[in-house]
């Protein structure tokens, strides 16, 4: 068995549902296995379900060959052919919605823009909006093609993370809110 994968392998080992975002294990013949006892218990166990569990990092990975891949970029290359270039971002954010609609190939940078959630060290639980402990007031800040820009200090975290909001749509390429 080889480990690399190619569209034409990743379209023999699953049906890709553009729609869903849903990679289902195919039927596999007996040849990719040691005995046909064993294509037909594998084929009995998994042929037709979900393939693949998400990961400690909230993506769905699917193990092949004792290979791990992540499941958006095999459906970037069952559809389109081809390895992506960059990074596949999801525009809506949502790490498990693989539908072939809400992926794009993008550079890095531009995935890290997308963000859309807060880090789980926030003190405020708003996108961009931390709290100055010296002013007492809330700072937004933003970074755009690896330049901190500061966009002021303000009076509350709602309006601090308005103008972040507003500053990424200007600034980040890759804003999808």
């Amino acid at each position: 068995m080889t480990t690399e994968m190619t569209a034409s392998r990743v379209r023999a080992l699953f049906a890709y549902d553009c729609a869903s975002g849903l990679l289902r294990w195919n039927v596999r013949p007996a040849s990719d296995f040691s005995s046909a006892r064993v294509a037909k218990i594998w084929n009995a166990r998994f042929a037709g379900r979900i393939a693949g569990s998400t990961d400690v990092h909230g993506y769905r990975e699917i193990s092949v060959d004792n290979r791990a891949f992540k499941a958006h970029r095999l459906a970037w290359l069952w559809v389109t052919g081809d390895w992506p270039c960059g990074d596949i971002d999801h525009l809506d954010g949502n790490r498990l919605n693989n539908q072939f609609s809400n992926l794009r190939d993008v550079a890095r940078r531009v995935n890290c823009e997308n963000r859309r959630s807060v880090r789980s060290d926030s003190g405020t639980g708003l996108l961009g909006a931390h709290f100055h402990k010296a002013s007492q007031l809330f700072h937004a800040c933003i970074k755009a093609q690896g330049t901190k820009h500061s966009l002021g200090y303000f009076k509350t975290a709602e309006a601090a993370h308005a103008a972040y909001v507003n500053a990424k749509r200007q600034l980040h390429e890759g804003c999808t809110i």
